[in-house]
């Protein structure tokens, strides 16, 4: 009875008093940083290992076109399907318990890809089994990757100091990239895709461990617990809750058809009209912008507020775009490139601060999934803007351009809306 008493001592009587369930040490949120920064540098070898190993599977096991586009297209699938599973899952389950689910499931399935053709069934070359089991084994996988970047980004904006949280944020975007690189290191050793496949499952199960830690991954102190308030999931389509999460929809699918379709034809552009030194060079510079870029998210979103800095990270991103189609200079490509995608670097990652301080924290999880739902059919029409190119191959481009400046647009016209909504949410946390 004495140690029950001491422990309800222990309990905030306030849950938006985390004084009481902080550490002593002031030192605890660099763990759950490095936690972070961790799952996000999996998630981004996963990412490039996807399209990195592709060719090779296709090769070693003789896949046609067709089934190279499942195996594709499965990953893709996943990643939409990702951040509305994970945002559900963050109010039922909770943010850590969530969080661990999107490392853990990633590394058994880049064992279980890695073993595949070792059972009979599969072995067999061209086998439509071997194609629709690895491309299963891709989509599980990108649900939990596209979860993650949703998930931690919501634990962070809750459980990090306001003073240091931008920072922080932009810091963790940067992993993505970093993985990437992480991964063409990888694979100079083990060149092979099965063997891929296996060393990826490490990086995942030495996260996992560190996250299993309560003192280094606790969970968030502002989460209500279960019964102490129910909040249907219809509420969020109700007044004021509905004319925010229009808003953020809107703003988010205009968004995410420039960024994937950026990403889709790009290269695929730039094979028309350029060599290979020049794909490398303004590949690269890509890679570099976007570290850039997250980097400068921090200080524009200190000097010139979240939402300026947004709006000026979407209209950067736009004039790039548009630059890019003006030139075939390699080093203005290059240029043009690395402006666009610094502009949507900068957007991305504040954007999705915004977006989480726009909700109640009883609703937050629901409610970026309800904002991230729309990104699935976002990418289909980036996909099938490429069927203007047939007409002009810069035409795509114009397209995306303009829908990041009809993104910019929603954003400035319920500025005030939002702005409010993010203040009322500060205040929660």
């Amino acid at each position: 009875m004495e140690k029950a008493d001491e422990l309800n001592k222990m309990k905030p009587q306030n849950l938006n008093d985390t004084s009481a369930c902080a550490p002593p040490d002031e030192k605890w949120h660099y763990a759950i940083f490095l936690c972070i920064c961790c799952l996000w540098l999996c998630v981004g070898m996963n990412n490039a290992s996807v399209a990195w190993t592709l060719k090779d599977i296709a090769d070693s096991q003789l896949l046609d076109l067709r089934q190279e586009g499942v195996l594709a297209s499965g990953f893709a699938m996943g990643y939409c399907l990702g951040p509305v599973t994970m945002g559900i899952l963050l109010d039922k389950m909770g943010r850590r318990p969530t969080l661990l689910l999107c490392c853990i499931v990633p590394s058994v399935c880049q064992a279980a890809a890695a073993y595949l053709v070792r059972v009979p069934v599969l072995a067999q070359p061209g086998s439509w089994p071997f194609t629709m089991a690895l491309a299963y084994l891709r989509c599980c996988q990108a649900i939990c990757s596209g979860g993650a970047t949703v998930s931690s980004k919501v634990y962070l904006n809750e459980i990090m100091p306001i003073k240091c949280r931008d920072a922080m944020l932009s810091i963790v975007h940067i992993q993505l990239q970093l993985g990437g690189m992480a991964l063409t290191v990888c694979a100079l050793f083990w060149p092979k895709w099965q063997q891929l496949h296996a060393i990826l499952m490490v990086p995942g199960l030495v996260t996992t461990l560190l996250m299993l830690s309560p003192k280094l991954c606790p969970e968030s102190l502002t989460l209500v617990p279960k019964g102490a308030h129910s909040r249907p999931f219809r509420e969020l389509l109700q007044t004021p809750h509905r004319t925010v999460l229009l808003v953020l929809v809107l703003n988010q699918f205009f968004h995410r058809i420039c960024q994937q379709g950026n990403d889709a034809w790009g290269m695929k552009f730039l094979q028309t009209i350029g060599k290979r030194e020049t794909r490398t060079v303004v590949s690269n510079v890509k890679f570099v912008c976007k570290i850039l870029g997250g980097l400068l998210a921090a200080s524009a979103s200190k000097h010139l507020g979240t939402l300026a800095a947004v709006l000026g990270g979407y209209m950067t991103c736009a004039v790039g775009t548009l630059l890019f189609t003006m030139t075939q200079q390699k080093m203005s490509l290059a240029v043009a490139w690395g402006v666009a995608y610094l502009g949507e670097e900068v957007a991305n990652v504040l954007a999705m601060t915004t977006l989480v301080q726009a909700f109640p924290m009883q609703l937050r999880g629901r409610g970026v999934s309800l904002v991230c739902a729309p990104n699935a059919l976002a990418g289909i029409v980036a996909g099938s803007l490429g069927a203007l190119s047939a007409y002009y191959a810069t035409v795509p481009f114009v397209v995306n351009a303009a829908s990041m400046v009809i993104s910019g647009l929603v954003l400035l016209h319920f500025s005030d809306l939002i702005y409010q909504k993010s203040q009322d949410g500060l205040k929660q946390d």
